[in-house]
């Protein structure tokens, strides 16, 4: 007959044990498995992007190529939304 441990502490019926008996949990952090850090100078370069965009659609110029204003298509606008010239300028 197996006795239970009377030092265990109970658990509740949905725990589980993800250690795999190493001890850890999944839930400990490990940078190396989070992937690398985003570039700073990508994230500076993304954010004037869009800084830039939203000025556009202020004064009212969204949607418009900057170098020979006309029409950008609506499917390179869903593509990259801060695109500022038209196919035929980019």
């Amino acid at each position: 007959m197996i006795e239970a441990d009377p030092t265990a502490q109970p658990q509740s019926p949905d725990s589980t044990d993800d250690t795999g008996g190493t001890g850890t949990t999944t839930t400990d952090h490990d940078p190396v498995a989070a992937g690398p850090e985003p570039d700073l100078d990508e994230l500076e370069a993304t954010l004037a992007r869009v800084q830039d965009a939203l000025g556009r659609l202020d004064a009212g110029t969204y949607g418009r190529c900057e170098r020979c204003d006309a029409e950008i298509d609506d499917a390179l606008l869903a593509e990259d939304p801060t695109a500022s010239s038209c196919a035929t300028c980019v």
